[in-house]
């Protein structure tokens, strides 16, 4: 009996890793397009530019595995993360910020949430959008203020 519940634990287990697996295997070639799309769009329009302005290279890197196809349907994910990108533009047209943002900020990473979040973990700008919230470049650009 003990065996019999622990064989149904595991089987259970392995079926829930599978669902929670399968969305980012059930990509279509079509979805993994988009994503390298928008990256690159993503690249010139707002990374370059940031860069420019800061003095340094903020690599973006997206946690693809933690938005669902709607979210990144559209560029819906990359626009929102370019608010994180207009943020650190803002800090940056000071010198102190310039300053700050070259000294700790070596790259963002965006992520979907269920709420908005800011971080800052071994120099990169951790951002988890939260695709309800409105205001996300001023409420980074406090942020960075307060923390860098």
């Amino acid at each position: 009996m003990f065996m019999s519940k622990i064989h149904s634990l595991f089987a259970l287990t392995l079926l829930t890793a599978g669902l929670v697996a399968a969305p980012l295997s059930a990509q279509t070639l079509q979805q993994r397009q988009q994503r390298t799309a928008d990256e690159t769009r993503f690249a010139s329009a707002e990374v370059a530019p940031t860069a420019q302005r800061c003095g340094r290279d903020l690599p973006v890197s997206f946690a693809w595995d933690s938005f669902n196809a709607e979210q990144t349907a559209d560029g819906r994910a990359a626009s929102l993360c370019a608010e994180a990108y207009r943020a650190l533009r803002t800090v940056c047209d000071s010198d102190a910020g310039r300053q700050a943002v070259a000294e700790k900020i070596s790259g963002v990473m965006c992520t979907a949430g269920a709420a908005r979040a800011l971080a800052l973990n071994n120099g990169k700008l951790e951002f988890t959008i939260d695709f309800n919230a409105a205001n996300n470049a001023e409420v980074i650009a406090t942020w960075l203020g307060e923390h860098l």
